[in-house]
């Protein structure tokens, strides 16, 4: 029932794409297409994809690409699969993958290729859908021409990040930007914190939240809802009033002391002000958990099982895996990187870098949290933010769990 719902509401979406998005301009018989959802990276895969075909003249392959997963959505909803596809590990996916849309990657010798860890974080039910290729994490960035003209060292807790954000307050700095006008950012830096300081793996709550306990139960998650709610006040506007452009601005310009981002981020940073000294840095401990990176894999490749190139598709992952291939890709991208042989030092991130080598990640909580989930999170999150009210939220979010955990 579940699964011919989340296709019902994919071709729903078709329907409205097609009335306001122009089609996709459609691919030769027999070229292969990429369809990527990342448009940041438009240029290093064109790069990537041309000397490909140098070294294979007899392949053709092409790149198509959209700001984000809808379309790509609408056209499994049509059957109209890529022959490689960049998807998520989020539940829309895994259920394209229980409806037989992803090929059975489980055995290909591309796959030795990348770190066994978040390998076997990368599969679903056993078998290997996706080749995952670089991370992404979340981060404290830190403006260290501030920290080092007020004598303050990067905390490692959250009571010395609250006691910085005091100092720097009296001092007439600024602490914080959040991006909180746009509902995406907000939900990503409170499920991206909740998963990588408090419990790393926090659906597991949810599931139990859905099963007849209560947030409440879990102390760990009232701590961290009041903390993070008072943290969300060292800032000098309205949080729900600056959108993402407007924070990475105050914090290249130095108008801010500090902002939590994804490592994404970190090139925005450089590009806005090369100049710029500051590090990104491991959240704080909230409470007891040893804090981890919270993200998910930003880029995963997957070969559509109807598509008329599967060996061709197959010699391109296994072409963007080579060291030659992988490394060029990893200095384009800027992402944390899983192929074995790249050897790529990330400006500005050594914390985060370390981390994932010591394996402190985790997987973003809506990585199985139900589909819709978070998108229904982040209204309650705006309104704790509006009202302050820690318990009504909590109340709010036993409500909303059950709901989404028992709908037909």
């Amino acid at each position: 029932m579940k699964k011919m719902q989340w296709l019902s509401m994919a071709l729903i979406a078709a329907l409205l794409l097609s009335l306001s998005i122009p089609a996709l301009a459609s691919v030769d018989e027999g070229t292969v297409e990429l369809f990527s959802q990342k448009k940041e990276n438009v240029e290093i895969y064109d790069t990537i994809l041309a000397d490909f075909m140098t070294a294979n003249p007899d392949v053709k392959i092409v790149q198509t690409t959209t700001a984000d997963g809808t379309t790509f959505l609408s056209r499994v909803a049509t059957n109209d699969i890529p022959d490689i596809g960049g998807v998520f590990l989020q539940s829309a996916y895994f259920n394209m993958m229980d409806e037989g849309y992803f090929l059975d990657m489980t055995g290909e010798a591309f796959l030795d290729a990348v770190n066994p860890d978040i390998l076997a974080l990368s599969t679903y039910n056993d078998k290997n859908y996706v080749l995952p290729l670089t991370l992404n994490g979340f981060a404290l960035y830190i403006n260290m021409d501030i920290y080092n003209q007020h004598g303050l060292s990067i905390p490692t807790t959250y009571d010395e990040l609250i006691a910085n954000c005091e100092a720097l307050t009296a001092a007439g700095v600024t602490p914080f930007a959040f991006p909180f006008k746009e509902t995406a950012p907000l939900g990503q830096n409170f499920e991206r914190l909740l998963g990588g300081v408090v419990d790393h793996e926090a659906w597991k709550v949810s599931e139990a939240v859905a099963a007849g306990g209560t947030h409440s139960d879990n102390a760990a998650f009232v701590d961290f809802v009041n903390k993070w709610y008072a943290l969300s006040r060292y800032t000098s506007t309205d949080s729900l009033s600056t959108d993402t452009d407007d924070c990475a601005r105050m914090f290249a310009n130095q108008e801010v002391a500090m902002v939590f981002n994804g490592t994404w981020g970190n090139s925005v940073y450089m590009s806005l002000n090369p100049d710029l000294n500051y590090e990104g840095v491991m959240p704080p401990a909230f409470g007891e958990t040893t804090p981890f990176t919270c993200g998910t894999v930003d880029i995963a490749l997957t070969i559509g099982a109807d598509s008329k190139n599967v060996e061709a598709a197959k010699r391109f992952l296994t072409y963007f895996v080579s060291d030659e291939a992988a490394q060029k890709f990893a200095e384009g991208d800027k992402n944390p990187n899983i192929v074995n042989n790249v050897h790529y030092v990330i400006p500005h991130m050594s914390a985060i870098t370390a981390a994932l080598d010591d394996g402190q990640f985790s997987l973003i909580p809506s990585t199985y949290w139900p589909a819709g989930y978070r998108d229904e999170l982040q209204v309650l999150l705006q309104q704790l933010l509006l009202d302050g009210d820690t318990d009504a939220f909590l109340a709010s979010w036993d409500a909303m769990t059950v709901e989404f955990y028992t709908a037909d």
